[in-house]
């Protein structure tokens, strides 16, 4: 299994009907190849989002769709979704944002990285037992606006 893994600096994308690219955010790696994403809170998230070294949301089993209008990276949509945002878990420590690139794709192998594989694919594998549930954040859910993602995301 190939998991992105990858620090997240705000909330609002992906949305919650699970679509990620939906603002645009982290563009031509969505058109990577993986079977799941983790998406965990960055050090330094957007100011007054606290995301810091949390769990925000999980994706697993990919559909890319039709690009955004002039973009050529698709927006991804998942079988299986979570959005947790602020009232997300606590990373585990090897997936630690300080720990990490600023995305990652994980795999059975993949050197340096065995303990942080070892540690996305238990999340992976607790949110399709079901025995992985937080709260649904409601809160702030569509708050970045695309204007302001692709000029803090695309840097």
């Amino acid at each position: 299994m190939r998991i992105l893994v990858y620090k997240r600096t705000h909330i609002g994308d992906p949305n919650k009907q699970g679509q990620f690219g939906c603002h645009n955010c982290m563009g031509q790696v969505r058109a990577n190849n993986y079977n799941a994403v983790i998406g965990i809170g960055a050090m330094h998230p957007w100011k007054g989002i606290d995301i810091a070294g949390k769990v925000t949301w999980i994706g697993i089993g990919p559909t890319k769709l039709s690009m955004l209008d002039g973009d050529r990276n698709p927006i991804v949509i998942f079988e299986k979704f979570s959005l947790y945002d602020e009232n997300g878990p606590l990373a585990p420590p090897s997936l630690h944002p300080a720990r990490l690139p600023r995305h990652v794709i994980l795999y059975e192998g993949k050197e340096g990285y065995e303990d942080a594989y070892h540690d996305a694919k238990n999340i992976i594998d607790q949110l399709m037992s079901g025995d992985l549930n937080y709260s649904i954040s409601d809160e702030n859910v569509d708050e970045a606006s695309p204007t302001n993602c692709r000029s803090k995301c695309k840097r």
